[in-house]
C-alpha cells in the first residue's frame, strides 16, 4: 500500500476537485501557522545512521511512495572478495560481482553485462532485478587456498548461490549474495536439512600454521546475506513522522563451520583393529557372532557423535567449530569477532579420545568373548589371538596418549592465525579497519552494506595480516531523490 504525505509547496499532479480543496485548506492552515510558530533548526541528511534521520526543510508537493517515480537507487551483491597481502584478488579470479544502478526513468545499467534480468520486459517498469549465478570454483592464491566454493546444489534446494540486485525509480533497492531465493531473501533458515544445503567451502590453514602442528582446514557452509533499502519510506518518516523509521533491513545467515585437522595416527588404530579381527575371522571361531559383530563394527570405521565426526580410514578429525565459539554464528550484532571458549575446546577434544577408545574396545570386548569359548589346550590358536588383541590394546593406547596433545596443538594455534567476523557492516560501530562505505550526504542515503562471514589469516609469529576472505555481501544505496 503506497504511503500518501502531503507538504507545503504545491507540486503540479492531475486535477481533482477532493485534493485542490484539500491543498487550499493546508495553504491557509501553513499560513496561520507561519505566523505564530518559530521556524525549526534544519539538520542535515549526512548526520544520520542506519536509525537516526534529521529533519529537512518542509516542502510542499506531495510524496507517494510506491508511486512516485523520481529516484535514482543502486544496489550490489558480491559473493566473495579476497585479498593477500593487501591485494585484491577480484579481477585476477573473476570475482568483481554484481553491481546494479537506476537514475529515475532512464534505463538500468548492470556490471558485468553477462547478468540475467529476469523481469526485462514485464509490466512493471520502476523496477529492475538482475542476477549473477556463482562461477569461481577454486582460488590458490599464496596463502589463499579456497575450494569448493561453486559446489552443486542437491535436489530440493532451498535457493541458488549467487549474486543478486533489484534497482528502481520509486525509492527501494536490494541487494543479496550468497544462498539466496529467487527475491534476494536469504535461502535457508537454522533449520534447513544439510541435505538441501551445498557441499562446504574450504579454506587449507596449512600455509599458516606452523609445521609441527596437524594440518587443518575450515570448512564454511552456506553463507549468504541481504540489505533492502526503502529510502522513500525513511524521508517520510523524516520530514513528517519521528524520524524512527530507517528504511534499512539487514539480515544474514551462516548455515556451519567446521573444523577438519589430519591426525594419520588414527589410521593405526583401524589397521591394528583390521589385523586383529581377520586372525579371529580365519581362526575356529570364525562363525562365532561375537565375531561377526566384531565385522560389522570394524566396517565403519567412521566414529559420528554429538558435533564431531572421527574419521580412522582418513585419519581425520572434523569438528562443528560453530559449536566451539565463545558465542553463536548468527544473530549477532553487528561486527562481532568470534574466539574460542576454552572450556568448549577442552570438553571437545576430550570427547575425541573417548569416542576412539569406545571403538576400539568394542571390537575388542566382542573378540574377548568370542576368544573365552576356545578350549585351553589350543595354546598356539589363544597365543596368537592374545598377541592380535595385545596389539590392539598397544596400538589404541599409544594413539589416544597422543591426540590429546595433537589437537590441543591445533586450538592453540588457530587464534593467532585465524580471525573470524560476522555480520559485518562498515558503517557501523567496531568496523574493521580499512573498512569502506558511500556516506550519506544532504540528498542521499548512504550505502548499507552487510557481509555474512570475514576471515582473516594472519602470520602465526608476526600477527600480521596475509590474506583475507569476506563472505556474502549485500548492498543497498546509495539512493536519493532526484530533483
Amino acid at each position: 500500500m503506497s504511503r500518501r504525505v502531503v507538504r507545503t509547496r504545491p507540486r503540479h499532479r492531475r486535477p481533482g476537485r477532493a485534493r485542490r480543496a484539500t491543498a487550499l485548506g493546508l495553504i491557509v492552515v501553513g499560513t496561520l501557522l507561519a505566523a505564530t510558530v518559530q521556524p525549526a533548526i534544519e539538520r542535515s541528511f549526512a548526520a544520520w545512521t542506519d536509525t537516526e534521520w534529521t529533519h529537512g526543510s518542509v516542502g510542499t508537493d506531495l510524496m507517494d511512495c510506491g508511486i512516485d517515480t523520481g529516484y535514482s537507487s543502486m544496489a550490489a551483491g558480491i559473493f566473495l572478495a579476497a585479498t593477500v597481502a593487501g591485494v585484491s584478488l577480484d579481477s585476477a579470479v573473476g570475482m568483481n560481482g554484481l553491481r546494479a544502478t537506476r537514475d529515475g526513468n532512464t534505463s538500468a545499467k548492470v556490471v558485468p553485462s553477462s547478468a540475467q534480468h529476469p523481469d526485462a520486459g514485464d509490466a512493471d517498469a520502476t523496477t529492475d532485478t538482475f542476477t549473477n549465478p556463482l562461477t569461481v570454483s577454486v582460488i590458490q592464491q599464496g596463502v589463499l587456498n579456497l575450494t569448493g566454493l561453486n559446489a552443486g546444489l542437491p535436489v530440493g534446494a532451498a535457493g541458488v548461490i549467487g549474486e543478486y540486485a533489484r534497482v528502481s525509480n520509486t525509492g527501494s533497492s536490494a541487494g543479496a549474495s550468497g544462498l539466496v531465493n529467487d527475491s534476494g531473501g536469504i535461502g535457508f533458515t537454522p533449520a534447513t536439512a544439510s541435505a538441501q544445503l551445498p557441499t562446504a567451502a574450504s579454506l587449507n590453514l596449512a600455509s599458516v600454521l606452523p609445521a609441527r602442528v596437524a594440518s587443518t582446514s575450515l570448512s564454511i557452509g552456506a553463507v549468504a546475506a541481504s540489505a533492502q533499502l526503502d529510502w522513500c519510506a525513511a524521508l517520510e518518516s523524516s520530514i513528517w513522522g519521528d524520524g524512527t523509521v530507517s528504511g534499512i533491513q539487514r539480515d544474514y545467515e551462516i548455515a556451519s563451520l567446521g573444523l577438519v585437522m589430519q591426525v594419520p595416527a588414527l589410521k593405526d588404530v583401524l589397521t591394528s583393529a583390521t589385523s586383529t579381527v581377520s586372525s579371529f575371522v580365519n581362526s575356529e571361531l570364525g562363525s562365532k557372532p561375537e565375531v561377526a559383530r566384531a565385522t560389522d563394527l570394524l566396517a565403519n570405521p567412521v566414529i559420528v557423535a554429538d558435533s564431531m565426526t572421527v574419521d580412522l580410514a582418513q585419519g581425520t578429525v572434523s569438528m562443528n567449530l560453530a559449536s566451539l565459539l565463545s558465542a553463536s554464528v548468527n544473530d549477532q550484532a553487528p561486527n562481532t569477532t568470534l574466539g574460542l571458549n576454552a572450556a568448549k575446546v577442552t570438553g571437545a577434544v576430550a570427547r575425541v579420545s573417548t569416542l576412539v577408545r569406545a571403538w576400539a574396545s568394542a571390537i575388542s570386548t566382542e573378540l574377548q568373548i568370542a576368544k573365552s569359548m576356545l578350549s585351553v589346550l589350543l595354546t598356539t590358536l589363544l597365543g596368537t589371538l592374545n598377541a592380535a588383541l595385545d596389539n590392539l590394546a598397544s596400538v589404541l593406547n599409544t594413539t589416544v596418549t597422543a591426540l590429546t596433545p595433537t589437537l590441543n596443538e591445533v586450538f592453540s594455534a588457530l587464534p593467532r592465525v585465524l580471525s573470524l567476523t560476522v555480520n559485518v557492516q562498515p558503517d557501523q560501530p567496531n568496523a574493521l579497519t580499512g573498512a569502506t562505505f558511500t556516506a550519506a550526504t544532504p540528498t542521499s542515503s548512504a550505502e548499507y552494506q552487510v557481509s555474512a562471514l570475514h576471515i582473516e589469516l594472519l602470520g602465526y609469529s608476526t600477527g600480521t595480516q596475509l590474506a583475507t576472505a569476506t563472505f556474502a555481501t549485500g548492498s543497498a544505496g546509495a539512493n536519493a531523490r532526484l530533483p
